[in-house]
């Protein structure tokens, strides 16, 4: 019997041992998961800053587009997800003979246009943009921003 209560007592023995072994290797893999996860979160936290930091800046930046459109007329687009308020259209230099199709100052809304009529004579100076002046809605600073005219495509 007592060689059967050896047994017994070497094969608890290399059971625990084997279970410590798996335990201390277990433990490994659970701190380089840690730092892995730790690592992703990081990596997270940085793209998510990176992300808000463009976002920011789209919305900081003037949020037209100007192009032609048909004949002599052209689409002044709102390209942001909010409305432009306060919207007054010129031009540089003054008194080209721009027709808006709204009344100034007025509103244009998010993603939406206005047709601008203009037709270029030889009075015209060669060099000839559109200014827009506007402000956000929960702004009261004035923006402005100023592009050239493009031109007509040829027929």
């Amino acid at each position: 019997m007592e060689l059967a209560a050896l047994w017994i007592a070497l094969g608890g023995t290399a059971a625990a041992v084997a279970s410590a072994v798996v335990a201390w290797f277990a433990r490994g893999d659970s701190l380089r998961a840690q730092v892995d996860a730790n690592a992703a979160a990081d990596r997270a936290t940085k793209v998510s800053e990176r992300s808000l930091v463009i976002q920011e800046s789209a919305f900081q930046s003037p949020p037209w587009s100007f192009e032609w459109w048909s004949g002599d007329t052209f689409l002044l687009t709102n390209t942001s997800s909010v409305d432009a308020l306060d919207v007054v259209i010129s031009s540089a230099p003054d008194g080209l003979g721009l027709r808006i199709g709204m009344d100034c100052p007025g509103m244009i809304g998010a993603r939406s246009a206005v047709k601008v009529m203009y037709a270029a004579t030889m009075a015209d100076p060669w060099a000839r943009d559109i200014v827009v002046a506007w402000r956000r809605p929960d702004s009261q600073e004035p923006l402005t921003w100023r592009f050239p005219i493009p031109s007509r495509p040829r027929d």
